[in-house]
């Protein structure tokens, strides 16, 4: 009798289960759910360009299109940093010159979502207590990186200690975890900017549904971010594949379908959705900043 690759509790494995196949698989296919967001905003742009021609865009507001840009930019932040299956292990190190321009980038987003901006969701007319969430989701990363410096100023020993609840993680830098901390707070106001309108498309149907494509696509991003706490960074496990803690491989049979082909180009084929909704986004921009304007 040929034994599992890995072995896990039954808790991790019943959680890893839940989100991973049943939230991110069966619900809300990731591949699936970016594949028509890709196709819709397409189709958008197209009925949009048909009837360009006999419309004035002066009427069209640039802000609009930035906002769909954000939303779509959090979107391929969030599947690249949070995949499903790496072939070096979901814990794999990051790049150091990379963390620290994303820091950078974040905390320029922070300094936006804190400001009187057309990107912060502060100063609308939204509830207190939805603000009050808000903005404690924003000051919380901080208290947390805050706390951490102290330890590791005036405790290091303990620090030291404080790996044994998190083995596999001990190359994490400090920068690499505030950063995973902070991209909650773009991914929750992003939801905000797919109340984009397509003003010129014509097509509520098609709008709606790509709207209601992308929330579901967001949720999907947000659960394999909880999945990416959870078991790699509380738990300390650094599999290949999150179905390895719930479905283990024999080493003697090691059989590839089409689901293995798709779970593992699966970021790469998300990656490619989002860049093409980026660069429509960026060429429409593009035309409203230098041929209307």
């Amino acid at each position: 009798m040929s034994s599992p690759l890995y072995t896990t509790s039954s808790k991790l494995a019943k959680f890893t289960y839940f989100v991973d196949e049943i939230l991110c698989n069966r619900i809300g296919n990731p591949i699936v759910l970016s594949f028509v967001a890709a196709v819709l905003a397409i189709t958008l742009f197209v009925l949009s360009a048909i009837k360009a021609s006999t419309h004035d865009l002066a009427f069209l507001s640039i802000d609009d299109y930035v906002q769909e840009l954000w939303h779509n930019l959090v979107n391929i932040m969030f599947i690249i940093r949070f995949p499903s299956h790496s072939r070096n292990g979901l814990a794999r190190k990051s790049n150091k010159a990379f963390e620290i321009l994303l820091f950078l980038a974040q905390n320029a987003g922070i300094a936006m979502l804190m400001l009187p901006t057309n990107y912060s969701l502060l100063y609308t007319d939204c509830s207190k207590i939805l603000k009050f969430f808000m903005l404690s989701q924003i000051i919380a990363p901080y208290v947390v990186l805050a706390m951490t410096v102290v330890e590791k100023l005036y405790s290091k020993e303990e620090s030291e200690k404080a790996g044994s609840f998190r083995p596999d993680l001990k190359r994490i830098s400090m920068l690499t975890e505030t950063n995973n901390n902070l991209l909650p707070v773009f991914i929750t106001h992003s939801f905000a900017f797919v109340s984009f309108t397509f003003q010129l498309a014509d097509a509520p149907r098609i709008v709606l549904l790509y709207k209601l494509v992308c929330c579901c696509l967001k949720f999907t991003l947000i659960h394999r971010f909880i999945l990416h706490v959870v078991v790699v960074f509380v738990n300390g496990e650094n599999v290949k594949d999150y179905a390895e803690l719930y479905r283990p491989v024999s080493l003697e049979n090691q059989e590839r379908t089409w689901k293995c082909f798709f779970r593992e180009h699966e970021t790469a084929i998300m990656a490619v959705c989002a860049s093409v909704l980026i660069a429509q986004d960026m060429g429409i921009i593009a035309i409203l900043k230098f041929f209307v304007s």
